[in-house]
């Protein structure tokens, strides 16, 4: 799969609504950055390279989300 067509889905594991920072490559961070609200219990499917990877790691490691499918991941096995 291309970097431009790679998906991830993302699940809320918290309590508490996560706002999760994105924006196209490339684009500027006060044009083009959003803030994709994720309720808790909910997940959201989103283009890789929106995502900024430093925060959903930091995430991850706090329990707070989970990956439930990441298509680079899945295309390599």
């Amino acid at each position: 799969m291309s970097k431009q067509s790679d998906v991830m889905r993302l699940y809320n594991r918290s309590k508490q609504t996560v706002p999760l920072q994105v924006k196209p490559p490339g684009g500027d961070f006060f044009l083009h950055e959003q803030a994709v609200q994720l309720g808790p219990g909910k997940s959201v499917k989103l283009p890789k390279s929106y995502v900024n990877a430093a925060q959903v790691e930091n995430l991850q490691r706090r329990r707070i989300i989970q990956v439930l499918f990441d298509s680079e991941v899945a295309s390599a096995q």
